[in-house]
């Protein structure tokens, strides 16, 4: 399949005066463009149409060897801003970046429902294409972003509304095929509620109960409501335990804008278990573990990052567990040794123990291993800063003042 490549940016000015003169246009008009991502067009036999994409990198992502998951989102022209940033807002960049591959509508119909009755097609003549669609999505993009960028197994759906619905049916048909699922607001009206009943019937063993599915819906009128109820009551009565799932309904919010704020929060729970590595944990040998039963969630080996070994040192400082917090952080600063945080956050609960020589000590070592490498410009700024403040208390007030 030929690929084309073209710019997708978003450009962000300055606010301007309420009254702003031709020159003051022209300059913001002039202003840097702040880039999110790019189109490009594949080829598809399968629809015999040229489809566009909209491909957003994470952050660091040429200087990272790290694989990235993918998170496949229809309605890309309607739904890709959003998408990328909640990704850089609440996800797990460096142990799980995710690209995003926005897919745009050509035939939105026809797409993303699956066949009905009659009733249902002489309302919507176009539809009953989804079949077509998702081999299009598993056979060609698929393989093509794989082609194009460096992922790994992490694959995740989401659709709002038709897109919602052609979601489930994957989800349903296809389990296999993502290892979860955000389903936002979807059409279960469909087909006179047909999803209803096969939500309902779903046996024990099906593969859906392996996967994740995050479940979401505006406080909507009774058409949407009503069917979203049922299934998702369905699945709390029958789903068994090791289903990883959640329902969240988003009040004061009709049907498009409760795209927004389901879509971030689907994101956010993606990465839940990645979070949760470091809750009722003492020692780096039981994060470790945890990171294990991360990585047989995800289907891909997930590394111990920044944010699970801050956020078991914080959960253990908080207890008052100094000694454990020191001692998990010292581990990491031995087995992860490209990570200037760690050197902050060991100076830091140092310093909280009034231990300031220790602490300096820390972060002289964190300074002088990271003060030639331009990406760690922030956090040794943050240790410099500190740094300056535990001298200023060693020597105490009296010396201070001299």
């Amino acid at each position: 399949m030929k690929s084309q490549m073209g710019p997708f940016l978003l450009t962000c000015f300055l606010a301007s005066l309420p009254i702003a003169s031709g020159a003051q246009v022209a300059t913001q008009a002039a202003g840097n463009p702040i880039v999110i991502g790019h189109e490009r067009t594949i080829e598809s036999k399968l629809l015999g149409e040229t489809r566009t994409l909209r491909i957003g990198l994470p952050d660091g992502y040429a200087d990272s060897k790290v694989p990235c998951g993918v998170l496949y989102l229809l309605d890309g022209e309607s739904l890709f801003v959003q998408a990328v940033g909640a990704l850089r807002h609440v996800g797990e960049n460096d142990v799980l970046p995710m690209i995003v591959v926005g897919i745009n509508n050509t035939e939105r119909t026809r797409d993303l429902t699956p066949p009905a009755g009659e009733t249902q097609t002489a309302d919507f003549p176009s539809s009953g294409g989804s079949a077509k669609f998702r081999r299009f999505i598993i056979d060609e993009v698929r393989p093509w972003v794989d082609s194009q960028y460096r992922t790994g197994e992490v694959r995740f759906l989401a659709g709002h509304s038709f897109g919602g619905l052609f979601t489930a049916e994957t989800l349903l048909l296809e389990p296999q095929s993502f290892t979860g699922y955000l389903v936002l607001s979807p059409s279960f009206w469909w087909d006179e509620k047909a999803f209803i009943q096969k939500f309902e019937t779903v046996p024990f063993d099906h593969g859906m109960f392996g996967r994740f599915a995050y479940f979401a819906m505006g406080e909507e009128d009774g058409l949407m409501n009503g069917p979203f109820e049922e299934v998702t009551w369905a699945l709390k009565n029958r789903a068994p335990a090791r289903f990883r799932w959640k329902r969240e309904v988003f009040p004061n919010q009709d049907h498009w804008p409760a795209a927004l704020p389901a879509l971030g929060a689907g994101i956010k729970e993606i990465f839940t278990p990645i979070r949760d590595m470091g809750q009722g944990v003492t020692t780096f040998a039981q994060l470790k573990e945890n990171a294990e039963r991360a990585s047989s969630l995800f289907g891909q080996s997930i590394p111990l990052g920044r944010s699970s070994v801050s956020n078991a040192v914080y959960r253990l400082s908080q207890r008052g567990d100094t000694d454990d917090a020191l001692a998990l952080i010292d581990a990491a600063l031995e087995e992860l040794t490209d990570e200037p945080y760690f050197y902050y956050s060991r100076a830091n609960l140092l310093g909280e123990g009034e231990r300031y020589a220790e602490a300096i000590e820390t972060l002289e070592r964190g300074i002088e291993r990271f003060s030639k490498d331009e990406k760690h410009s922030m956090p040794v700024a943050w240790m410099k800063r500190s740094l300056v403040s535990f001298r200023a208390k060693l020597k105490g007030p009296e010396e201070g003042d001299k």
